[in-house]
């Protein structure tokens, strides 16, 4: 009895013995495993809410009456912001009274056009609602050559000192304006050069999305293009190209470091899709030629506009946190 007492006494202490030590690793191992997972401030300052707190702070986040874009995450826009300040962009929209009342201008209005410095739309006749500048011309295809030289030259007159880059854009354009600004951050308005997606049939940069003309260009069209640029055409963009190449203003390289292009003249599907289209095009397709930059693409119809600024300025996924090396997105664990 005495052996028997024994034995189960040591067998109880070596239970209890591995059962705390087990244990006390357990809980190192999991805490170093975060510690080792979680690596930004915010996901951090969510490890430590527990219970009902954590709750109320995935109920506030999951409401979808809160109208803020992605504020679950933490996004510093204060690099966006800055550029903004010190890269000044003025867009001018080509529109008519017929795509106004098909809500193509308003759609532009109400998504990428806020993004702007300043936003001007141009169209045959003046519209006090949209609002839109009415130019003396009537409205045709035939002729988008002068409604594009009579909006430059407006701008030219009054709002030359209120940007540093001029884009013009059609009301069927997309802009990503942040990448714009990024890209023109690390070009000089002082020089005579615009930008675009530089087709190969010609020196010209396509007019359907959009091109932008430096401070210079636009100094030099305003000066001289009433005599230097008389040439008309069916292509507005061709005869735009034409003047800029009189004026002595070059084409500028818009390719990222990748050589994909950044501005799309015709449907995402285009570029995206390899056999969509003719194999024999010069433009590369596919979805890795499609730059993380880009800045705008073609032919969107108002309901696709809408839900493009929905995918890239409100949807969000859950769980992955943007947040720059420095940022102290949460004070004490509290959004």
């Amino acid at each position: 009895m005495t052996w028997v007492h024994i034995r189960t006494t040591r067998t109880l202490k070596t239970f209890f013995v591995g059962f705390i030590i087990g244990f006390l690793g357990d809980c190192f191992v999991q805490n170093f495993w975060q510690d080792i997972m979680v690596t930004s401030p915010m996901q951090k300052s969510t490890r430590n809410l527990t219970g009902r707190d954590f709750q109320n702070v995935i109920n506030t986040k999951l409401n979808d009456d809160v109208p803020t874009r992605s504020d679950f995450i933490y996004e510093d826009d204060s690099l966006a912001q800055n550029l903004k300040s010190h890269v000044r962009v003025l867009i001018w929209v080509m529109t008519s009274p017929d795509n106004i009342v098909k809500l193509k201008a308003k759609a532009v209005r109400d998504t990428w056009g806020k993004r702007c410095n300043k936003l001007l739309f141009f169209s045959s006749k003046d519209d006090p609602q949209l609002p839109a500048i009415g130019l003396n011309v009537t409205e045709s295809y035939e002729n988008l050559t002068d409604k594009t030289r009579q909006a430059f030259h407006y701008i030219y007159r009054h709002h030359y000192n209120d940007a540093d880059w001029f884009m013009k854009a059609n009301d069927d354009t997309y802009v990503i304006v942040e990448n714009l600004r990024y890209f023109l951050s690390k070009q000089n308005s002082g020089e005579a050069v615009y930008f675009g997606h530089r087709l190969n049939i010609g020196e010209f940069n396509s007019g359907g999305c959009g091109y932008v003309l430096s401070k210079e260009a636009l100094r030099r069209f305003g000066q001289d293009a009433t005599s230097l640029c008389q040439q008309k055409s069916l292509y507005e963009d061709v005869d735009m190209g034409l003047c800029m190449k009189r004026l002595g203003v070059r084409i500028g390289e818009t390719r990222d470091s990748l050589g994909r292009m950044r501005f799309y003249a015709f449907k995402l599907e285009f570029f995206l899709l390899r056999d969509n289209y003719n194999s024999t095009d010069l433009m590369e397709k596919g979805r890795e030629r499609i730059s993380n930059y880009a800045i705008s693409f073609h032919k969107l119809t108002p309901r696709m506009m809408l839900y493009t600024d929905l995918y890239i300025y409100h949807i969000q996924r859950f769980g992955i946190f943007q947040c720059s090396p420095n940022c102290v997105p949460w004070d004490n664990g509290v959004p």
